[in-house]
């Protein structure tokens, strides 16, 4: 029997409205990812087999209903996270 283990990605902060920011820990299950905000259930982006800053983004912001997304962690500004397969 395998064992499905999570993969720290990074952390974003998703913001939905003028009044909801939301903190968000992302992490890699398999071929998809994990989104995990604290509040609510854990939501999942779909399948893919490589994730990119963009992806990982537009995946939050479908998630959550988000107008804008940041990542935190790893420095966004490198083009990718250091965490991807």
């Amino acid at each position: 029997m395998s064992e499905t283990r999570q993969k720290f990605l990074c952390d974003a902060i998703a913001i939905a409205d003028a009044n909801t920011k939301l903190f968000i820990t992302v992490y890699q299950v398999g071929d998809g990812i994990e989104f995990s905000s604290g509040r609510g259930i854990t939501k999942h982006g779909s399948p893919r087999r490589h994730w990119t800053n963009d992806t990982i983004k537009y995946e939050i912001a479908f998630a959550y209903g988000a107008k804008k997304v940041e990542l935190v962690f790893p420095d966004p500004s490198s083009g990718k996270t250091g965490y991807l397969l």
